[in-house]
């Protein structure tokens, strides 16, 4: 056997090594992102300023996200719709129309539904929002 077949065996064997201490489940939690967002349409005072979430900062991770193989489930302090603001452009209309994106913002889980540990990460994106009802949840930010 050649050099290189025998690093390729050695490699092929490490690989099977590792996975043999990986369980199904850990497998499966680890391919699950957790995205966090606003409920809110604007920030409550008389002018009715914007606070929805910025829809460029949740499509295109959304995006990069499912493209690499990771589910993605949204919680949002009360469940249910996310509103988003701005266009959707590029890849933004892309997820939109291809990738489930609105379907999944729009069925937001509540907080207390929401088991941390089945989450390989967690993104929080941009949106005035966020800084009213995220930032004063209590029973969202104990579960983060």
């Amino acid at each position: 056997m050649g050099k290189t077949a025998k690093i390729c065996s050695l490699i092929c064997s490490m690989i099977i090594l590792v996975m043999g201490f990986i369980t199904p489940s850990q497998a499966a939690e680890t391919k699950r992102i957790l995205i966090v967002a606003s409920n809110l349409q604007d920030m409550g005072d008389p002018e009715k300023h914007d606070a929805r979430n910025n829809l460029w900062e949740y499509a295109t991770p959304y995006h990069v996200f499912v493209s690499h193989g990771y589910d993605v489930d949204f919680v949002s302090p009360k469940g249910g719709v996310v509103p988003f603001m701005m266009d959707p452009l590029g890849i933004s209309s892309y997820t939109i129309k291809h990738e489930g994106f609105l379907e999944r913002a729009n069925s937001s889980l509540k907080p207390e539904k929401v088991v941390i540990e089945n989450f390989a990460a967690v993104y929080i994106g941009g949106g005035y929002g966020t800084l009213f009802d995220v930032a004063s949840n209590r029973e969202l930010l104990r579960s983060l």
